[in-house]
């Protein structure tokens, strides 16, 4: 462990970004849901993320209180290899995370590690006391990458759509005093 750290991006570096979000392997965890906003792809589950919204989208995010995004490197080569987030969901009245390994390297490890990160900083620099994140029940590793760190089942569940078929989504969350017990 400790084999990772999580880095703001500068503006010049927004291109990895870009990459995650429009590679169709690294996405495909996000096709065939009925998400309605500019520039997702539906077959391919990809964002687009084009240079002329990079400027906004910095500035915006660099100007918010309590949310966070950063890219997951690697500590031996200072490679990117994914992003981690948190940000408030007006909607929810919460704050929602999210980790994304790019496709290359998942199944590698790290996605506890980077989570925990995640975790800390929230915690830690931004005194959340609360983290959720949902996700398919299909999803296994993800699953299995948050009860290690320590987030359980909230009780919740909903179902969307994907590809046309109701999809049981799981509610995850994960509160500072318990994080703090580990």
């Amino acid at each position: 462990m400790n084999t990772l750290y999580l880095k703001v991006p500068t503006y010049n570096e927004l291109y990895y970004k870009k990459h995650l979000q429009e590679d169709p392997h690294t996405m495909d965890y996000n096709a065939g849901y009925d998400l309605n906003f500019k520039g997702y792809d539906k077959s391919t589950g990809c964002i687009a993320f084009p240079e002329e919204k990079w400027e906004d989208w910095y500035n915006n995010q660099k100007n918010k209180d309590h949310n966070f995004y950063a890219y997951i490197c690697k500590k031996e080569n200072n490679e990117f290899i994914g992003s981690v987030n948190f940000h408030f969901n007006f909607e929810t009245n919460r704050y929602d995370c999210g980790i994304l390994i790019e496709a290359k390297h998942r199944g590698q490890g790290y996605s506890e590690e980077a989570l925990r990160l995640l975790v800390e900083t929230a915690f830690n620099k931004y005194n959340i006391d609360t983290l959720y994140d949902n996700f398919p029940v299909t999803r296994t590793s993800a699953i299995k990458a948050f009860e290690r760190v320590g987030f359980k089942p909230s009780g919740g569940t909903y179902f969307m759509k994907k590809f046309g078929k109701d999809e049981e989504i799981i509610i995850f969350k994960l509160e500072k005093k318990d994080y703090i017990l580990l």
